[in-house]
């Protein structure tokens, strides 16, 4: 299965990344910064798990972002299995 979990480099995204990787999915680990402390647990599963494991940098407040890492990931898969959306925001039209 492939899924995209957001504000997965820490707490509890990044316990959601591992549980999947250990039982087999394809994770799309969606992230607001993707440098810095934050980041050396989920980079070192990038380093396990290279063909299961994709690192987005997509900030969940910022509407263009999100379309952006959709249309990629979209062009990319074509779909996803599920959705994680641990960190979230709701926008007004």
């Amino acid at each position: 299965m492939l899924g995209l979990i957001t504000s997965a480099n820490r707490g509890l995204g990044l316990e959601l990344v591992r549980l999947g990787l250990a039982q087999g999915d394809s994770i799309l680990a969606a992230c607001r910064n993707t440098d810095g402390e934050q980041m050396t647990e989920l980079l070192t599963f990038k380093t396990d798990y290279p063909e299961f494991l994709e690192i987005l940098q997509m900030d969940v407040t910022k509407e263009e972002e999100v379309k952006e890492a959709a249309d990629k990931v979209r062009k990319k898969y074509g779909h996803i299995d599920f959705l994680i959306n641990n960190a979230g925001v709701l926008f007004e039209k």
